[in-house]
């Protein structure tokens, strides 16, 4: 299946790059680049390599198989460019939102193929020598036709197919914010605070890193309850009560308020662990 097709990525960022530059080298033919940014293009398309091309219109009139890896916002904006254009090549359009199901491809026109295929995962820029998808899950919708190019996509990048509605493709999405951007904020929490018990910079980041990634290990090896430490799973009260105190000046206190509720909730031990009781001796 590979070499039936000629490929063509519209947007160089770290997704389109990565995909294009795996792609390749698992034998798709990657025929086309374009991006707004001509050096990216260029940058890119030397690595695979391949052309790089001026318009999305080249794209369109030599490539079978299309994937718009442009920002979000910009996603229906080029199928709709794609659409205006005659005598084009393309056969099938792929974009790869989180939020996103492949119907707003439709304004490509309903006779092309459309697909979504979204890598649950932050994407660093290109990477040749490890292939950032490998082990990575791909939420995948589409075209019946489509869904089985896509899956083989995801095979050849070494990562892993899953099947979504497209119903709930923002609640998914959601999930990846969740994971990947909130997690920095509970990381800038605990360095900031370990700065403010006088520990400097660079160590309260070597600090938080170490803690968080062996947090993460307990979480993958044994899961939910069991990989859970710390007073609030100890049942500890009086370490809970000086936390509280200790935060109740600063802008963290509500942070720490809300997620203990829901790590008591997770915990099932709401009858135990009377929060609000301890908030009112303050």
């Amino acid at each position: 299946m590979r070499s039936d097709f000629n490929i063509g990525i519209i947007g160089a960022g770290r997704v389109g790059s990565n995909i294009a530059y795996h792609l390749a080298k698992a034998g798709w033919h990657i025929k086309s680049v374009y991006s707004r940014t001509k050096r990216s293009a260029e940058k890119l398309a030397k690595e695979i390599p391949t052309g790089a091309v001026d318009t999305i219109e080249d794209v369109a009139r030599k490539c079978d198989i299309v994937f718009i890896t442009t920002p979000d916002e910009q996603i229906i904006p080029v199928a709709e460019e794609i659409s205006e254009l005659s005598c084009v090549r393309v056969k099938m359009l792929v974009h790869c939102a989180g939020i996103f199901s492949s119907s707003i491809l439709a304004a490509a026109g309903m006779e092309i193929l459309k697909a979504s295929m979204h890598p649950f995962a932050s994407i660093p820029p290109l990477a040749k020598d490890k292939n950032p998808y490998r082990g990575i899950v791909f939420a995948c919708e589409g075209d019946v036709e489509a869904m089985k190019i896509v899956r083989e996509m995801v095979s050849d990048l070494n990562g892993i197919f899953f099947a979504i509605d497209e119903k709930v493709k923002t609640l998914y999405h959601s999930a990846a914010v969740f994971g990947a951007n909130f997690i920095f904020v509970l990381a800038y929490i605990t360095q900031t605070l370990l700065e403010r018990a006088d520990m400097d910079k660079k160590m309260a980041h070597y600090a938080t890193t170490m803690l968080m990634k062996r947090a993460l290990d307990n979480y993958e090896k044994i899961g939910i309850p069991v990989g859970i430490t710390g007073p609030i799973a100890r049942k500890d009260r009086m370490v809970v009560e000086a936390h509280i105190d200790a935060l109740k000046d600063t802008e963290f206190f509500q942070y720490y308020i809300d997620l203990s509720r829901m790590l008591i909730k997770m915990l099932g031990i709401e009858k135990e662990f009377d929060l609000d009781m301890m908030i009112e001796k303050l």
